[in-house]
């Protein structure tokens, strides 16, 4: 069920980024490998064979038909960067190297990138900045719906569509 808090990009980006609730949202994913982390991880708790989690199927198209709405995170916060050379900055760009996607999509294997300071210009091209690389939270909830195959409602979704039920454990 979704929430009643106002529908922005910002609202998008707290529901990806912090988990907030309550939400204008409600996450689907189009993947089942990534539904199924986020069931086996469970609301109250790891499952186990005995409390398994549950991967929900839906038919999309019926969803829309009832009158559901979706929405692509990803692009809805990529069309709120400014054109190239405008002035302020580009939330979605970072400073730190290839491999700090890798450490925004999954910390816990990568998080020696998220602590390293990036190389920056400097003699030779040795010098590293004083801290860790600069990421917005833009640039997370990209990175994180990205990942997930994350798909947003913002109304509520009949359970009329709902075509299977998949337990994880």
């Amino acid at each position: 069920m979704v929430g009643h808090a106002p529908r922005n990009v910002n609202a998008i980006i707290r529901h990806i980024v912090n988990y907030s609730w309550p939400s204008p949202y409600s996450s689907f994913s189009a993947s089942f490998a990534a539904a199924a982390a986020y069931a086996l991880a469970g609301p109250r708790g790891k499952a186990t064979p005995a409390e398994p989690g549950w991967v929900y199927e839906i038919d999309v198209t019926v969803a829309i038909q009832l009158g559901a709405r979706f929405v692509d995170p990803a692009r809805e916060v990529l069309s709120q960067n400014p054109d190239i050379g405008a002035p302020g900055t580009i939330a979605t760009f970072h400073d730190g190297g290839q491999d700090l996607i890798l450490g925004i999509a999954d910390p816990a294997l990568h998080r020696k990138v998220l602590l390293t300071p990036p190389r920056q210009p400097g003699p030779a091209g040795h010098t590293h900045g004083p801290g860790p690389p600069i990421v917005h939270h833009e640039l997370r909830a990209v990175i994180f719906a990205l990942r997930d195959a994350e798909i947003l409602a913002t109304t509520d979704v009949s359970a009329a569509c709902i075509t299977a039920r998949y337990p994880v454990d």
